[in-house]
């Protein structure tokens, strides 16, 4: 269940994310002014382009509140929110909290 939330949360956060700042990049570039202007409303967050991968890192807060949303419900989340920007990119969590300081994504097409 908390995978289906995952994606359904993601799609809608991306959906409103572009549409509220008027986002028209459909690859890595629009993922990630995507993501800047979400997260660091919500946490720590920093993004960066390297070679053709959008690397990113954040002190995600949800862990301490709702551990089990971190291992079912947050990989399908940042799935299907990159999704609506290109159904082509992927997603992998390199690191993740608690077990590191930070959680710590990459995207690629």
């Amino acid at each position: 269940m908390l995978s289906l939330l995952g994606r359904i949360v993601g799609r809608a956060l991306s959906e409103a994310v572009l549409d509220e700042y008027k986002i028209q990049k459909n690859d890595l570039e629009g993922l990630k002014a995507a993501l800047e202007n979400l997260l660091p409303k919500l946490m720590r967050f920093e993004a960066e382009m390297e070679a053709e991968r959008l690397k990113t890192k954040s002190n995600c807060p949800i862990h301490e509140k709702y551990r089990e949303w971190c291992e079912k419900g947050c990989i399908p989340m940042m799935e299907s929110f990159a999704k609506v920007i290109n159904e082509k990119i992927r997603v992998e969590r390199i690191r993740k909290a608690p077990e590191d300081k930070r959680c710590e994504f990459e995207f690629w097409l």
